[in-house]
């Protein structure tokens, strides 16, 4: 059988194994990222996309699985530096499956997903920092006025301000100088006094 029977035939096996295979703009989708992120994020991974008898891009449910652990760690740490399960010399957990190979590492089943999905999350800590975000949203419109207040001068104001910042000023400040004011009350005292 000459090599490119042999590939139709794996990828046709391939094929019926995954019954609902997961397309890269599904993942990207799921992840929030774009085009380039997911290539990288693959690449970081050595991860290589099955491609079904259509020639469509897939990923296996373990490669899948891999993206899901590297997508939380990125969420948790800002990076994709420092991730354990990458596909590293010096891990020898990780499964990566390309066209023509599938080399597993490790048997025994890593990824066991819990009944119930929020029994290894701190839905505490999820909810105070949702809470977190929603206050620096909620707060970010008022800080910026603040800061754009702080940053004005008089005659950035509108006229009908300018005309309400003056009436403030003429309201708190005296009408009369200190020495015009001890003319009167002397001349009321001098003349009381007649």
């Amino acid at each position: 059988m000459d090599m490119r029977k042999k590939k139709f035939f794996a990828m046709t096996d391939q094929n019926r194994l995954t019954l609902d295979p997961t397309r890269p703009e599904t993942l990207m989708e799921k992840y929030g990222i774009k085009r380039d992120a997911y290539y990288d994020r693959l690449k970081f991974l050595g991860i290589k996309h099955q491609k079904d008898s259509e020639h469509r891009c897939y990923l296996t449910d373990e490669q899948v699985n891999l993206m899901d652990e590297l997508d939380l760690y990125i969420k948790e740490n800002g990076k994709m530096e420092g991730f354990a399960n990458n596909n590293s010399e010096n891990n020898s957990g990780a499964m990566v499956k390309s066209e023509d190979t599938a080399i597993e590492q490790s048997s025994e089943n890593i990824y066991v997903e819990p009944e119930n999905p929020t029994d290894n999350l701190d839905v505490g800590q999820l909810i105070r920092k949702a809470a977190q975000l929603k206050a620096r949203e909620l707060a970010t419109p008022d800080l910026v006025v603040r800061e754009l207040a702080n940053r004005m001068e008089e005659d950035d104001l509108p006229e009908d301000l300018k005309e309400k910042v003056s009436a403030v000023r003429e309201a708190v400040n005296p009408k009369w100088t200190p020495g015009q004011l001890a003319d009167t009350i002397l001349a009321q005292y001098r003349s009381s006094r007649s």
